[in-house]
């Protein structure tokens, strides 16, 4: 995706380039109809006449969209805030599923994992209210093995939370293995609770997901959450529980209010960005096929002009078989010591690439990723690398020129 924007005091023309999809989305036109639409549904949703009523409505057709995207049921679909929300009242639920009976709790994920799963867990754990088991990915793929969770089950065991793709990377996990696998690795009477970050894997590729869901539909419960980070949709997001309609769902208010969201989610619906979320759902619905062959080439189009520009020197982190990742991501470094520079400060040369070192909650660091390293990247190979990720607008002449601006700017520091 391309702009044009003034930029500096001679307010020079340039054309930006937007590779920075894994961070945030502009809203797609379908989205913006929605949301405007929702504005004029003012009427709480709550209210029994006809103005909140109306606002119902579209709330509960917005929730359908988001249901079937994912082959749910409408009613085990919760509105959030976004998906730190729904991070946080997953755990909540676990500990408070536990709490009044005086258990242990033992909960694994990975070192990989988001900042809205790890913060929680290193602070419930530092409160001595949880016990932790972080699992270190494989090599330089970077992926979880699922024996590594098998080994890592205890009795008190009670949640798994992997996401199904890393931002970063784009690596897959393997979500579906540990749904199959688990269940027969240790003999326990409680729950083990699975739970997977969808965020980028649902605008991208719903098949591997899809998988996931039928194969804990032999298993207990899972909590999935969605957002708006690759997802053309607003900065809103939803919650699914398996099971939650029918009363299975073990899932505990993260507030306490009003009955919204029948008591799970107190709190006056926002009804703009949730017919905003539901649009997006419906676009993915329709045109995800399409949306993943053309992600798939302009990253594979990368790839390869990456490759001609650096040629040896050219590093790509996590595993590149295109069914092991996700089909818009390029993460890379160039190897020292003939190139020794940052990936800030390639950047940092090309005002008009938006693109990243790391995820976009970090920033603001100038450390090298945390992923990376804990994926065994040898550090100065870290610093140096820089994310790519293309969305549905990129083109091959957007890359094209991100790929030449690339190599100008790596030249100034050579």
């Amino acid at each position: 995706m391309s702009e044009r924007t003034k930029m500096g005091d001679n307010e020079v023309q340039m054309a930006r380039i937007y590779m920075d999809y894994n961070a945030t989305t502009p809203l797609a036109h379908e989205v913006k109809e929605a949301i405007i639409n929702g504005l004029s549904m003012w009427g709480n949703p709550s209210s029994s006449y006809s103005l909140g009523q109306e606002a119902r409505v579209a709330i509960e057709d917005a929730r359908l969209q988001i249901a079937s995207m994912i082959h749910a049921f409408p009613e085990e679909i919760l509105f959030t805030s976004g998906g730190t929300e729904a991070n946080h009242m997953v755990i909540h639920s676990v500990i408070c599923e536990e709490a009044d009976q005086g258990n242990p709790i033992h909960i694994i994920t990975s070192t990989i994992e988001h900042d809205a799963i790890l913060e929680p867990l290193k602070y419930l754990q530092k409160q001595k209210h949880i016990d932790v088991t972080y699992l270190e990915p494989r090599g330089e793929v970077g992926t979880i093995l699922v024996e590594d969770v098998e080994k890592a089950i205890r009795p008190s065991t009670l949640l798994i939370t992997l996401m199904m793709a890393n931002n970063e990377t784009g690596i897959l996990l393997p979500i579906q293995g540990v749904a199959l696998s688990h269940l027969q690795s240790f003999d326990s009477e409680r729950t083990i609770i699975k739970s997977a970050d969808l965020l980028l894997v649902l605008p991208c590729i719903l098949l591997p997901f899809l998988k996931a869901i039928k194969c804990y539909e032999e298993a207990e419960v899972l909590f999935g959450r969605e957002g708006d980070a690759p997802f053309y949709g607003p900065r809103i997001g939803a919650l699914y529980v398996r099971g939650l309609g029918s009363g299975d769902g073990a899932l505990f208010p993260l507030f306490r209010g009003g009955g919204q969201e029948r008591g799970y989610r107190p709190g006056t619906e926002n009804t703009p960005m949730i017919l905003g979320l539901g649009a997006a759902a419906f676009l993915v619905c329709l045109n995800l096929s399409s949306y993943q062959k053309h992600m798939e080439n302009m990253r594979n189009a990368l790839i390869t002009l990456l490759k001609e520009a650096f040629e040896e020197s050219l590093v790509i982190h996590g595993d590149i078989d295109p069914k092991n990742r996700l089909p818009n991501t390029v993460n890379f470094s160039l190897k020292p010591p003939l190139y020794t520079v940052k990936g800030r400060e390639i950047l940092g040369k090309i005002p008009r690439l938006c693109a990243s070192t790391s995820a976009a909650c970090h920033s603001h660091s100038v450390k090298p990723s945390r992923v990376l390293l804990a994926c065994g990247v040898d550090e100065n190979l870290a610093a140096g690398a820089i994310r790519l990720s293309v969305g549905r607008e990129t083109t091959e002449q957007e890359i094209k020129e991100a790929v030449l601006l690339l190599r100008e700017s790596v030249s100034l520091h050579k």
